[in-house]
């Protein structure tokens, strides 16, 4: 099982303005998280702090986000770490298939693993958090229930999920990098 880590990071912003830049459009309940955490932080902080929330990559591509922060094209930045392959090479490690059954799991990973580590790959940044999903899915229409049924099937994967996937299903299907 392959886990994807999001991170979610920001640099100093001195202005009380904020914005919050992620790769999902707003109909995902991960963009609805985010309105409802920036109104939260606003009502906290007596309206010192307001963030606007910019949804399915109206800044910068979802493969950008991170050095749209680093750059300040926005102040904040949710997206997907396997989306930039190379940049974080010793956080790549949990792209590898480590068998985590939940996404629980693999939060309690990741943050154990940056709270062990502390990659300098990621000091141009503030890590606010670290989250990883559950096992990955396979979509088809076809009905899949064995290795053969792959056969001629396009995969469609990130970061180094797709060098392992290839690996793994090298006689089956072909990727098609996401």
């Amino acid at each position: 099982m392959f886990i994807s880590s999001w991170i979610c990071c920001f640099t100093r912003n001195r202005t009380g303005k904020a914005q919050l830049l992620r790769l999902l459009p707003c109909s995902t309940q991960e963009c609805r998280s985010c309105h409802r955490v920036a109104k939260e932080i606003e009502k906290r902080t007596a309206g010192k702090v307001q963030i606007t929330v910019f949804p399915g990559g109206t800044l910068t591509p979802a493969d950008k986000c991170y050095d749209g922060v680093v750059k300040g094209l926005s102040d904040i930045g949710f997206s997907v770490l396997a989306y930039t392959r190379g940049k974080f090479p010793l956080t790549e490690v949990v792209d590898l298939p480590l068998g985590s059954k939940t996404g629980l799991a693999s939060t309690k990973l990741i943050n154990e693993y940056y709270k062990k580590f502390k990659p300098k790959e990621l000091d141009e940044v503030k890590v606010m958090y670290l989250h990883g999903h559950g096992p990955g899915i396979l979509h088809t229409k076809a009905a899949v229930n064995k290795l053969e049924d792959m056969k001629g099937k396009k995969i469609r994967c990130t970061g180094n999920g797709c060098q392992n996937r290839r690996w793994a299903w090298s006689n089956s299907c072909s990727h098609a990098n996401g």
